[in-house]
């Protein structure tokens, strides 16, 4: 989102991306509210809306549920996306408006000249560069070396991190039309159990739970697994796919921006505080991004 709307003011635009697909491999429960897509000037593309909520639902640690739908939430209630493709959407709107993609190219230290920021340290396809710039917005997820290489103070304390594990599991009997939220210790110490429908039996079972109440790494794993093997909808599913990683669960960074640097989404720790998902305000942070740099060019 950066990318495009920096080209499209005019500016010259590269974009890295470390990995050999835009998109892949998958992080992240897919999830979203619907209300922002207009506001940050996404189209709505079938091709990657997976399923269409009408609701959630809300499991207390007692076991008792609250269900809600649009007319409790309005346009919070979303869709599940096919996330690689939405991503793949957004990059392709990236290089309509102008914006160079460079693939399979790691950012790996920045470059300053005078004590200014004037660029990065890259490896292309194995082989090191240098991209000069007059400003780098550093999109980097969670991890966020860049912003640290840059200076800033972005290590989160265990305390504020959650370790996630997310099977996509088939052959499960599950209510289609709503996503689900499990809460209690019990579930996930510190986070939450979630099932997010993809349609046709298939569901994203995922869980997150806070670091420093993980007495073992394989802790979420074991939740999860616990979960799984004494609820009878999804106990005789089948796993298709696996992913791993870890969230921010603080506030958002005090200021997400230094001399020629701009920190964008989950990078900046800016995330929906009350589920922790991040799309949405990474797509946002990205476009506000563009638009500031597009008024910087404007008044050198």
């Amino acid at each position: 989102m950066a990318a495009k709307f920096c080209a499209q003011a005019g500016l010259d635009t590269i974009m890295i991306e470390k990995k050999a697909e835009v998109g892949a491999p998958l992080r992240c429960a897919e999830g979203v509210s619907k209300k922002w897509l207009e506001e940050v000037g996404i189209t709505l593309d079938p091709a990657w809306i997976c399923a269409d909520m009408i609701g959630a639902v809300i499991r207390s640690p007692g076991g008792h549920q609250f269900k809600l739908d649009a007319s409790k939430s309005g346009t919070e209630i979303g869709y599940v996306l096919e996330r690689h493709l939405f991503d793949k959407a957004l990059a392709s709107a990236a290089a309509d408006a102008g914006a160079k993609i460079m693939m399979r190219t790691g950012c790996t230290d920045v470059i300053r000249k005078d004590g200014k920021l004037v660029g990065v340290k890259a490896k292309s396809m194995g082989e090191p560069i240098e991209i000069y710039a007059k400003c780098v917005i550093a999109a980097d997820g969670y991890e966020s070396q860049v912003a640290r290489w840059a200076g800033m103070k972005t290590v989160a304390e265990t305390g504020d991190i959650n370790t996630c594990i997310q099977y996509r599991m088939t052959n499960i009997d599950i209510d289609q039309k709503f996503c689900e939220f499990n809460l209690g210790n019990e579930v996930a110490p510190g986070g939450y159990l979630w099932i997010f429908p993809k349609g046709n039996r298939t569901a994203n079972v995922g869980i997150g739970v806070m670091a420093s109440r993980c007495k073992v790494p394989a802790a979420p794993k074991e939740y999860l697994d616990k979960w799984i093997a004494q609820d009878e909808r999804v106990n005789k599913g089948q796993i298709l796919e696996i992913a791993g990683g870890m969230v921010s669960t603080c506030p958002g960074l005090d200021s997400a921006i230094d001399d020629n640097l701009i920190v964008v989404g989950d990078a900046a720790r800016i995330i929906d505080p009350i589920t922790g998902g991040g799309i949405c305000h990474a797509c946002r942070t990205g476009m506000y991004a563009g638009k500031v740099l597009a008024e910087c060019a404007k008044k050198n």
